[in-house]
């Protein structure tokens, strides 16, 4: 459970900027270890992620995903690569949909020998962009995690969006909390 503002909603004129809605988002995820079932077997990670709270402006609006991910460590460095269907509705855009679409997605992780608590991360997806016309646009994240508990991590990374120059970089900062 969680949220975040992932998703940008415009409903106005032409030149105005898509403003970030924040939506109360719930994830389930599934996964299997590297050669958990066969030797070579990527670490594999499916999940599933839908609106279960609306921004109090975008209460008609809906998104739901699921994604499917392949990982393989290569030294000290780990390559995620996959594939996500996205569908989102929004009742200001007339009842709109998105329609499912299959798109890829991939990222990056580089923990260094000297600071094996310390994950330098990258990745790329796709997230919809809620206009008058419903439509995806690309997503660059970036950041560093440090793992200071065995059960407990903090990142600092930023997002770049599609249509957005550098200046337009929002940074977040997450706490992580993970049990076996």
């Amino acid at each position: 459970l969680g949220g975040d503002t992932d998703i940008r909603s415009c409903h106005c004129d032409v030149d105005a900027t898509p403003q970030p809605v924040w939506l109360g988002r719930a994830t389930f995820k599934l996964g299997a270890p590297e050669d958990a079932w066969f030797r070579g077997q990527p670490a594999l990670g499916f999940g599933v992620r839908t609106t279960i709270l609306p921004d109090r402006t975008a209460t008609h609006t809906r998104v739901a995903e699921a994604f499917l991910v392949a990982s393989r460590a290569l030294g000290p460095v780990q390559l995620h690569a996959g594939a996500s269907v996205t569908d989102a509705t929004d009742e200001r855009s007339e009842g709109a949909t998105l329609g499912k679409q299959v798109r890829p997605l991939g990222g990056f992780q580089w923990t260094p020998h000297q600071y094996p608590r310390t994950t330098v991360m990258g990745d790329v997806t796709w997230v919809p962009l809620l206009t008058d016309t419903l439509r995806r646009e690309w997503v660059a994240g970036w950041g560093v995690r440090y793992q200071a508990f065995t059960w407990g991590s903090i990142e600092l990374g930023g997002r770049n969006r599609q249509a957005e120059g550098i200046g337009d970089t929002r940074f977040f900062l997450r706490m992580n909390v993970a049990t076996r």
